[in-house]
């Protein structure tokens, strides 16, 4: 007598015919499968064989199968209704503190990728105007954006990480800047957002411009603008000698008043009295 019996599955016993009986109540096809291939003994094998093409076994697979699926689903409409609830009732003051500066660094790292080109003039004249143009785009390559730069300067691109809503600002003390297209945009993947400024120098010298990508994320219930890159370039303002003529002039024209124009303007009225002096001398010694 086989004492290991005792311990094994009856599709496992020694005897063949307590193996048959086994197999042909078996519900599991893997199972039935792998003893139709690999039982020592045919009628075991056949047994197994028959099972799998009785239609009653599909049936009552398929009703198992179905009975599965129902409990998984009801399993994971209980678990949100139960997270739902507990969200729902679990004090705010219980909940998670969104002040955590790590939570700002996981909102930066799952930002996109995306392309930046923009143009930057190396010399200005006093006075005189040009355009800033600043393209981005997530589906353009850096080469293609540079292309698409139609202001004069240099250009240049740069790969940074974008927002769905990104602001950009253009500022420095020796110019006049005034803004075409909207700072605050929202940007999309399929298509490129541009800006556009439009700078005037006002002082000469080398002068510094300073440009400002921020991406503007939702944080306790507001926009919150953080600084993704800036971009710093210096721009030589040429002074022509004509402006510089007239800037002096405007900004001392009253000592130019003063020491200049008022002892002009004496010296013309005193050569005009002795003029009219000689032409009355001359014409008394007419009449004598």
């Amino acid at each position: 007598m086989n004492y290991l019996n005792y311990f094994k599955p009856k599709w496992k016993h020694s005897d063949w015919k307590v193996r048959r009986k086994a197999v042909s109540k078996l519900k599991r096809y893997s199972l039935l499968r792998r003893i139709s291939e690999n039982d020592n003994d045919e009628r075991v094998r056949e047994e197994a064989t028959k099972r799998l093409n009785d239609k009653s076994f599909w049936q009552e697979l398929a009703k198992k199968r179905r009975r599965y699926r129902l409990c998984v689903f009801i399993v994971i409409v209980l678990g949100f209704i139960s997270r739902t609830i507990w969200l729902t009732l679990t004090p705010e003051s219980d909940a998670i503190p969104r002040t955590s500066l790590s939570l700002i660094d996981e909102i930066i790292e799952e930002l996109e990728l995306g392309n930046i080109a923009f143009n930057s003039p190396s010399t200005l004249s006093l006075g005189d105007s040009e355009v800033i143009q600043l393209i981005l785009s997530q589906q353009l390559s850096i080469e293609e954006l540079q292309q698409k730069i139609r202001a004069k300067g240099k250009t240049e691109g740069h790969r940074i990480r974008v927002s769905n809503k990104m602001e950009a600002r253009l500022s420095g003390p020796g110019f006049k800047i005034e803004a075409i297209l909207p700072e605050v945009q929202a940007v999309a993947a399929s298509k490129s957002t541009e800006w556009k400024w439009k700078i005037e120098a006002t002082k000469g010298g080398n002068q510094e411009l300073h440009l400002t990508l921020s991406a503007l994320l939702y944080l306790d219930d507001q926009l919150t603008p953080y600084v993704i890159r800036t971009f710093e370039r210096t721009i030589n303002v040429r002074v022509t000698l004509l402006r510089r003529i007239s800037s002096f002039v405007a900004g001392n024209w009253q000592w130019l008043w003063t020491a200049i124009l008022i002892p002009v303007a004496g010296w013309i009225i005193h050569k005009r009295k002795r003029r009219r002096a000689n032409k009355a001398d001359e014409a008394v010694s007419i009449q004598k």
